[in-house]
């Protein structure tokens, strides 16, 4: 990151020097976690469709994770 936005994370207390830390940083202070990959399903407002996840390596679980969001946001 240029210097000017090179930072002091509040939540972590480490020096934010990368693109990598600021979205790591802002990971952390989002959603609480810091998994990677982490799916997070927003609508065009910024809000949450259902609960975030993190990596999962069964198909079935995925797919019904992403069927629930749109789901979701189809009923909103």
């Amino acid at each position: 990151l240029p210097e000017e936005e090179q930072y002091t994370s509040e939540t972590t207390g480490k020096e934010i020097t990368t693109i990598g830390n600021k979205w790591s940083d802002f990971q952390i202070r989002e959603y609480k976690a810091n998994a990677q990959p982490y799916y997070v399903l927003l609508d065009a407002d910024g809000n949450r469709l259902n609960e975030p996840t993190a990596y999962d390596p069964d198909i079935e679980s995925y797919l019904n994770w992403l069927e629930e969001g749109i789901k979701n946001y189809k009923n909103k």
